[in-house]
C-alpha cells in the first residue's frame, strides 16, 4: 500500500448524512484513495458536518478543530455536510484552516475537489452546492425549480448501519417541502426531491446481494416520495415504490423511518399488513407536541386528537405495530399548561418509543421571529426528564409483550465475556435501545457469534425500560 493516497472521514449527525458519507467515500475510491483508520495518517481528512441545531453545529466545529489538531503536516482537511452548505461563506472567511468547503446539494463536488487536487494541489472553497440555499418562504417559483434540479442525486444511496452489510440505510429522497416553523431542514437540504426509482431498487438489490437482511428506508419525509414527479398524490408514489420493493427476492425485511404525520394515510398500515413477510410494522411519526395551540404555531396541519386517532387506527390494523415519535419542549408560546397537554397526549397514545429535545431557535425559520417561551431552560430540562420518565414506564409496559419470544437478532458489537449487543426487529438502529445477548453457558454455536451474524434469540427480560436481555436458541 506504500504510495497509496488515503482519506479519513468523520460522519456526524443523522442517518441521511451517513449515506452522504458513503457517496463521498465512493468518490475517493474512484480517484484511487484508500480509507485510513486514523486521521493522523491520512492525506485528506473529511468532516461531514451536521447543521440542524446549534448544539449539532457546535459539535461539528469542535470535531473539525480536534481533527485539525492531530492531522499530519501536509495533509488537507475538508469541511462538508449541512453546516458547510448552510454557512459556506462564513466558514470560508473564519475557518482558515479548512482547505476545502463542499456543499451537499451535489455530492459530486467531491469529484471536482479531487480533480482540482490532481491539477493544482487543490483550491479553497470548492462547492457544487453553491447554487444557493432555499430561502424560507420563497414558495414554488422559478428559483425553487432551479434549486430542485440543482439538487443532484448521489451515486451511492446506502450506508451500513454498524460497519456490517447485514443492515443498511437506503435514502430514497432529499429535502423537505413542509416548512415546519421550527425546522431548518428546507434551508439546509432544499426542496423535496425524489430519487430515481430504478436507482433505489437497484441499490436495494445490491444491498441484499451483499448480505443485507434489514433495509432501513430514510428521507426527510418518506411519504412525499413521487409527489414531485408525474403529479402523484402524496403517499401514492411511496406505495408504488414499496410495491416494487416487495417484489425483490431475498430473505430481508424493510423498515420505514421518518414519516411526516401530516402526510400519513392508513393505507400505509394496510399495505404493511398485506406484505408482512417483507415489511416490519414500524411507524416513525414525529408528532412534536400534544397541544393544539403549539402544533398550530409549529405550522402543523392537524390537531393532537387527529394524531392520537392516527395511532389508534394503526393499531386497529396492526395490533403488534411499533410506533416511535419525537417531541419538542420550549417552542415559542410554550407554557406550563401546554406541557400538561403534551403529558396528557403521551399518556393517551402510549407509544413504544419516544424521543425528547428542547427547541432550538434557528435563523431563517418562521419561529425565529416569535417571542421565546418564558419558561427557563432548567425548567424545560426538568420537564423533559419528568415526561420522559412517564414515557419510559409506558415503553416498558408496551414492550413487555415481547419478553419470552423468539426473534431474529442482528449482532452489532462484541463487548467481551460472551456478551454481544444486538438489535431485534422492533428496534430501529441507533435510537430504540439494544438487546444484550449472553452466550455464557450456551452451546458452542452461541459462543462463536461475531459482529454481522444473524442469530435466533429468546428474550429473557427488559432492562433500563427498553433494552432487552436474551440468549441464543
Amino acid at each position: 500500500m506504500s504510495g497509496t493516497k488515503t482519506y479519513f472521514i468523520k460522519n456526524l449527525g443523522c442517518s441521511k448524512n451517513k449515506t452522504d458519507g458513503s457517496a463521498i467515500e465512493d468518490a475517493f475510491l474512484r480517484h484511487g484513495y484508500a480509507l485510513s483508520d486514523s486521521p493522523d495518517r491520512a492525506d485528506i481528512v473529511i468532516v461531514n458536518t451536521c447543521g440542524f441545531i446549534q448544539s449539532a453545529r457546535q459539535q461539528s466545529i469542535e470535531a473539525f478543530f480536534e481533527l485539525n489538531s492531530i492531522r499530519r503536516k501536509g495533509s488537507k482537511i475538508v469541511l462538508c455536510g449541512c453546516l458547510a452548505q448552510m454557512f459556506h461563506d462564513q466558514i470560508a472567511s473564519e475557518l482558515r484552516e479548512a482547505d476545502a468547503i463542499i456543499g451537499n446539494f451535489d455530492i459530486s463536488g467531491f469529484d471536482s475537489f479531487l480533480e482540482s487536487m490532481e491539477e493544482d494541489a487543490g483550491r479553497k472553497g470548492i462547492s457544487n452546492g453553491d447554487a444557493g440555499c432555499v430561502k424560507f418562504g420563497v414558495g414554488p417559483n422559478e428559483a425553487d425549480e432551479q434549486l430542485r434540479s440543482a439538487h443532484c442525486q448521489p451515486n451511492i444511496l446506502t450506508a451500513a448501519v454498524a460497519d456490517s452489510p447485514v443492515s443498511v440505510y437506503l435514502k430514497i429522497a432529499e429535502g423537505c417541502d413542509h416548512f415546519c416553523a421550527f425546522c431548518s431542514i428546507p434551508l439546509i437540504r432544499g426542496r423535496f426531491k425524489s430519487f430515481d426509482k430504478g436507482a433505489i431498487l437497484e441499490s436495494m438489490r445490491q444491498a441484499v446481494a451483499a448480505g443485507a437482511c434489514e433495509i432501513n428506508l430514510i428521507a426527510q419525509d418518506l411519504l412525499s416520495y413521487g409527489k414531485d414527479s408525474g403529479g402523484k398524490a402524496v403517499v401514492g408514489g411511496f406505495l408504488e415504490l414499496l410495491a416494487c420493493m416487495a417484489e425483490i427476492p431475498g430473505d430481508f425485511k424493510i423498515r420505514s423511518l421518518y414519516m411526516h404525520p401530516d402526510n400519513f394515510d392508513i393505507e400505509i398500515a394496510r399495505f404493511v399488513k398485506k406484505h408482512s413477510d417483507r415489511f416490519l410494522p414500524y411507524f416513525d411519526l414525529a408528532f412534536q407536541h400534544g397541544s393544539d395551540r403549539i402544533l398550530k404555531a409549529m405550522a402543523r396541519a392537524h390537531c393532537a386528537d387527529y394524531y392520537a386517532k392516527m395511532v389508534e387506527s394503526i393499531r386497529d390494523v396492526l395490533p403488534g405495530s411499533i410506533i416511535r415519535s419525537t417531541f419538542m419542549l420550549g417552542f415559542p408560546g410554550e407554557t406550563k399548561s401546554t406541557i400538561k397537554e403534551l403529558e396528557t397526549f403521551v399518556k393517551r397514545v402510549r407509544l413504544e418509543y419516544c424521543g425528547f429535545f428542547r427547541y432550538s431557535r434557528e435563523a431563517g425559520t418562521k419561529a425565529f421571529a416569535l417571542k421565546p417561551s418564558y419558561l427557563s431552560g432548567k425548567y424545560l430540562d426538568d420537564e423533559i426528564s419528568r415526561i420522559r420518565e412517564i414515557c419510559d414506564v409506558i415503553s416498558f409496559e408496551r414492550l413487555s409483550r415481547f419478553v419470552g419470544g423468539v426473534f431474529r437478532a442482528i449482532v452489532e458489537e462484541d463487548i467481551g465475556d460472551g456478551v454481544f449487543l444486538c438489535r431485534l426487529p422492533f428496534q430501529a438502529p441507533e435510537v430504540d435501545g439494544i438487546c444484550e445477548v449472553r452466550t455464557a453457558g450456551c452451546d458452542a454455536a452461541g459462543a462463536k457469534l461475531k459482529v454481522g451474524d444473524i442469530v435466533s434469540v429468546r428474550t429473557a427480560g427488559i432492562e433500563n425500560d427498553y433494552d432487552f436481555t436474551a440468549e441464543p436458541v
